[in-house]
Formats: structure tokens, sequence, C-alpha cells
């Protein structure tokens, strides 16, 4: 799988490019929310482009209603 731009170049800290001379700037990961199936209750989301992991729900930012 290649490369996202959202995924950052260990040596330069810029997004990957298609060769040494094209590293654009990343961009922002694109976060999809999830939920436990059994609970309802949020879990850690996920980036759309590079499948990372997001951070773990906080209290603040447990809504589940439904947009």
């Amino acid at each position: 799988m290649d490369p996202q731009p959202c995924q950052v170049c260990e040596k330069c800290g810029t997004a990957p490019g298609y060769s040494t001379d094209s590293h654009p700037e990343p961009m922002a990961h694109e976060w999809v929310p999830q939920f436990d199936q059994s609970t309802g209750k949020p879990k850690r989301p996920y980036c759309r482009r590079c499948y990372e992991r997001g951070p773990l729900p906080t209290p603040e930012n447990t809504e589940t209603s439904n947009v």
C-alpha cells in the first residue's frame, strides 16, 4: 500500500512524495469515529487515509449523537 498524504516522512518531516524532489506538506488525518458494537460507547477513531489509530476518547468528546 502506498503512503498516504497524512503520513509523515521520517527523514524530512513532510508528506511522502513520488520522488525525493516532490515531498509536499502533509495533510491532516481524516478521523472516522468508531463505536463499541455491544455498548455503543466511543472507541479509538481511525484515519480514513492511512488507518492510523487516533487518540483515546475522553469524557468531553464521547457524544454518541447521530449526525
